[in-house]
């Protein structure tokens, strides 16, 4: 699961990432911007359980406020800014890459001392096993071959 799924799930977060950025640039807001369509504030209102009237915008929306405001636009990052960020966040996959490799060795190692302590614990019982079946068929042997030890036919 650490395996693959870690790479997958980076690459998902990554796509996801990137289509909400362009998505953002082509409205000209910035990503996490609350979003002022009617479709969505429709759709959110026909979700709650509200009839199947013509879909609005809701009171608190940004073009409700003033005609044609919108939310300040979030700064520009300079490129070298996205470079130093896209830089970290490699260095940070690769840092979790790294650590799930590591994680998976120290897994795979665990496995392997637990197995080896098991194949350990059954060769000492079948040992044992062995030296007290040879004691009681040495026992038995011994007994009967003592003419003390029969029972006596009174």
């Amino acid at each position: 699961l650490l395996r693959s799924g870690g790479d997958d799930l980076l690459a998902w977060a990554n796509e996801v990432l990137r289509k909400a950025h362009s998505a953002a640039d082509e409205r000209g807001r910035p990503p996490l911007a609350p979003a002022a369509s009617s479709s969505t504030a429709g759709a959110t209102a026909n979700a709650a359980g509200a009839s199947s009237a013509p879909s609005r915008p809701l009171s608190g929306t940004f073009r409700n406020r003033s005609e044609g405001a919108r939310p300040p636009a979030s700064p520009r990052v300079s490129p070298r800014a996205a470079e130093l960020r896209r830089r970290r966040a490699e260095e940070l996959t690769d840092e979790m890459r790294r650590l799930n490799r590591e994680a998976d060795a120290e897994c795979e190692r665990l496995a392997a001392e637990e197995h080896a302590r098991r194949l350990r614990f059954e060769a000492e019982r079948d040992a044992w096993r062995g030296r007290v079946n040879h004691a009681a068929e040495e026992l038995r042997s011994n007994v009967a071959s003592n003419p003390f030890a029969q029972p006596s036919a009174a």
